[in-house]
């Protein structure tokens, strides 16, 4: 049964899911997973969860789960010292264990160890659901029955849980301070903190040590720095980064008291620092060597726009060929050849290819077929990633980096280019027009790449219903390079120290690559450059404008449709079809729309790039915009 089947499956019982990466537990792929990001609703799920292969986690909140292990303490053994449980719905989990599901009815009850080896997965919690596979080994389904009641003595014995202190969770003092670090890194590195050991409660283990670190003075973030460092090879065996975060991230949330009880700054002033010489750390004019800077130039990939260390973005509409103009410029840089007039110096290209996978490697035998094969310079990412704000999101960030430096090493090359292809798959649970969201992508997700590996990362994005870049402004903001790919043509709309304007027009060939067994052609495209018909020259086009100046041309033109015709002439008599400005700037107000802030610099960026056939002058004592005539369609 694929991921999505079994999703929907759980989800017509009422369960609430969510995607994980396939073959783990803790690579959480919804950031708002407790919330709003796991949905008990057939059609979402399906949005979810189709066009790939997932792990399937269940949200708890609601329900009391009962984890039963049975490797190292026997959790079944703690259970038969209970009464017994009534049927209901039950998983057999890869390692043998159970999962028993009750309906909480409405109460939030919180998550406790029920004995020794019987978890209990509740209120912001969440299990792995069946259909899911961890270690080559399958969650199925042993109990096809409907969820029972929580049963009366299990509610009474977990409602007896301690309750939190008043400020669990919260900060007391200064956190991450020297003094602090020091005594946790002690703690960490002695034979006091124990140690997790796979098949004797390590979960719970660790959750202790994470515990015990924020104690004195740690946070979270810092926390897991010093388990990961100063810990974690310790433990039989390591745990992976980002299941370590997850464990830290659910005791900092769950945690019975304030972070920093234990502080041992608490209660003292800091010292005041004693003065030291600041080193010069200044570059002045004439130290700045132009054969330094020649030598850089030597080093780009595409002349004139990629550049080792840069980042930038290729956009268009949904089926506008955006895809495949990204995978032709990943081509021709692992082949080294010249991008439609553009010199190409060779590099490995890593392209991790998000969703339409199927779809993305009949692409590549088609332009493998095209242009050759390129060896080990070309390569797709096999493993789903996502780079979400979330700890799933950071280790996908690694897992790029440390397949980008494996495959730099593999060809002996100093950097390579990344595509990532598509943001809105990247950072699938974030928020798009979110401007934090977004800054986490750029700076802690591709910053962090770039930071790694040196290389020139490509995100493929989609285009709004203005033409622009879809989302929060952050991204085009950063980005070095910015590509549109619209209606046949490769426009350049920002390049550092390069040219902008037109780059190429394509169109997209069919090319058949063979015939299944129904005899069905299977079929793809590749980029194929605009060529004039026979006998007919290829106009040029102008070089695209941006938003403001079209938005401009569109008030100019709703402006002078309201004024009587010939009613501003020059000083000959002859009517130039001159408007006042402040027509056109009553109607480039209402057109473009957004904040009053952001419309006044687009109105001001209209005229900084505004192209020679659009005029200002003063008229009759008034200011006048005209557009000359000879410029119209």
């Amino acid at each position: 049964m694929s991921s999505v089947s079994a999703a929907i499956k759980l989800a017509n019982r009422g369960l609430a899911v969510f995607p994980l990466a396939r073959g783990t537990k803790n690579a959480i792929l919804a950031s708002d997973w407790a919330t709003t990001g796991a949905s008990s609703d057939a059609w979402e799920v399906f949005d979810k969860f189709q066009g790939g292969s997932f792990n399937i986690g269940v949200r708890a909140t609601g329900l009391v789960i009962l984890d039963v292990d049975c490797k190292g303490t026997d959790g079944f053994a703690a259970l038969a010292g209970f009464p017994s449980l009534p049927d209901t719905f039950a998983v057999r989990t890869p390692s043998g264990g159970r999962h028993f599901y009750f309906d909480a009815h409405g109460e939030r009850i919180g998550q406790r160890d029920l004995a020794p080896g019987i978890n209990v997965r509740a209120t912001n919690g969440y299990v792995v659901g069946p259909g899911s596979e961890v270690g080559g080994k399958l969650y199925e389904v042993e109990n096809d029955a409907a969820i029972a009641p929580l049963p009366a003595w299990l509610a009474e014995h977990l409602k007896s849980a301690p309750s939190k202190e008043a400020h669990a969770g919260e900060a007391l003092g200064e956190l991450d301070t020297e003094i602090a670090t020091e005594s946790a890194i002690a703690w960490l590195e002695s034979n006091a903190a124990p140690i997790a050991v796979s098949g004797q409660c390590g979960n719970n283990t660790s959750y202790y040590v994470a515990c015990r670190v924020m104690d004195r003075g740690i946070s979270p973030e810092s926390c897991l720095d010093l388990m990961l460092t100063h810990w974690n090879d310790r433990c039989d065996p390591p745990w992976e980064d980002e299941d370590l975060s997850a464990i830290v991230e659910s005791a900092a949330r769950n945690r019975q008291a304030a972070i920093g009880r234990d502080n041992p700054a608490s209660g003292f002033e800091p010292a005041a620092l004693p003065e030291f010489p600041v080193e010069p750390a200044l570059e002045y004019a004439r130290e700045i060597q132009l054969d330094e800077i020649i030598a850089a130039q030597a080093n780009a990939i595409i002349k004139g726009l990629v550049a080792p260390g840069d980042n930038g973005t290729m956009y268009g509409v949904s089926g506008g060929g955006k895809s495949f103009v990204a995978l032709d410029m990943a081509f021709h840089i692992a082949h080294g050849v010249d991008w439609y007039g553009h010199k190409v110096k060779r590099a490995p290209v890593l392209y991790c290819a998000l969703e339409g996978v199927s779809g993305f490697r009949k692409r590549v035998v088609a332009i493998t077929r095209e242009m050759g094969d390129p060896g080990d310079y070309f390569a797709r990412l096999k493993i789903p990633v996502t780079l979400a704000k979330n700890s799933a999101g950071m280790a996908g960030a690694k897992m790029i980096a440390a397949q980008a430096k494996l495959l730099c090493a593999r060809v002996g090359a100093p950097h390579c280019v990344i595509v990532i292809d598509t943001k809105a798959r990247a950072t699938a649970g974030d928020d798009e027009n979110s401007a934090a969201d977004m800054s986490a992508y750029i700076e802690h997700r591709v910053g962090y790449i770039i930071q790694q590996t040196g290389a020139f990362v490509l995100t493929v994005h989609h285009e709004n219903k203005n033409g622009g870049i879809r989302g929060s402004t952050v991204q085009p903001a950063a980005d070095d390079l910015i590509l549109h790919v619209a209606e046949g043509r490769v426009i350049a709309q920002k390049v550092k120290d390069g040219e902008e304007g037109p780059l190429f027009d394509f169109r997209l060939q069919q090319m058949k690559l063979g015939v299944d067994v129904d005899g069905v052609p299977v079929t793809t495209c590749v980029v194929e450059k605009s060529a004039p018909a026979q006998g007919e020259e290829k106009k040029p086009r102008p070089k695209e404008e941006i938003k403001p100046v079209k938005v401009l041309r569109e008030a100019y033109a709703r402006a002078l449709a309201l004024q009587p015709a010939g009613a501003f002439t020059d000083r000959t008599g002859s009517a130039v079809g001159a408007v006042q400005q402040n027509a056109v700037r009553e109607e480039f107000f209402a057109l473009y729309g957004g904040t009053l802030t952001a419309v006044r610099r687009a109105w001001d960026r209209a005229f900084e790039k505004a192209p020679g056939d659009i005029k200002v002058d003063v008229f009759a004592g008034s200011k006048m915009i005209w557009i000359e005539a000879a410029n119209w369609d």
